[in-house]
């Protein structure tokens, strides 16, 4: 059968395709052949014809994908390769919040750094989130200013330049959002114990007004 490849295919998780064979691929197989999920057999894609809605990228191996708030992106990145990406501030007041999903297993790190350093790795960076799995980092606006010249605003915006190394290959998703939750904290009252939830390098606000006699002291208990 020329359909079939032999034991041992070079296979890869592609999510999304809802293809009876699990959405795997061959990259050892000729034309558009699908492997199964035991990645020992290519089998032939699709061959209906019909239109088909598909979007396109050119990328060389140094392209900085430049990311807008809020917007997700998925990308594919090797063992050992780095992929490219930015996203611009221009409020002094927000924390910047970047998270990284895997898409297919494999292991995605997050290396973050400012001009002139636009390719960090893992050498030279400022941030870095080396977490198995989902990597996420919230970066506090006082951090950011001083890395910007001091100053963040439309007219004088902080680049952050942020690269994706496969510790193991995988597809993945990147998402970079502006908070301002540092703006809004949560009033905490005297003796009354407040309950919360606070995701991975994430922050949860909160304030205390203070007015206390000499000798006094005040205490928090996490």
């Amino acid at each position: 059968d020329d359909n079939i490849f032999p034991p041992q295919a070079d296979c890869e998780f592609l999510t999304g395709h809802g293809l009876s064979c699990d959405g795997y691929f061959c990259r050892s197989c000729t034309y558009s052949h699908y492997c199964d999920k035991t990645c020992n057999f290519c089998h032939p894609s699709d061959t209906s014809t019909g239109t088909s809605s598909y979007s396109i990228v050119a990328q060389t191996s140094n392209t900085i994908t430049k990311l807008m708030d809020g917007v997700p992106v998925n990308g594919y990145v090797e063992t050992a390769q780095y992929k490219y990406f930015s996203t611009t501030v221009t409020d002094p007041d927000s924390d910047v919040f970047i998270s990284v999903t895997p898409l297919s297993g494999g292991d995605p790190d997050v290396y973050i750094d400012f001009a002139p350093v636009r390719f960090p790795n893992r050498t030279v960076h400022t941030f870095v989130s080396m977490g198995y799995g989902a990597d996420t980092l919230m970066l506090q606006a006082n951090s950011l200013a001083p890395r910007c010249d001091g100053t963040i605003s439309a007219d004088s915006p902080c680049t952050l330049f942020i690269s994706i190394y496969g510790y193991n290959h995988t597809r993945f998703s990147i998402l970079t959002s502006l908070s301002y939750g540092w703006s809004s904290p949560t009033l905490l009252v005297d003796g009354q114990s407040q309950t919360g939830l606070v995701k991975h390098g994430e922050y949860v606000y909160y304030y205390k007004d203070v007015s206390i006699e000499e000798g006094e002291f005040i205490s928090f208990t996490l």
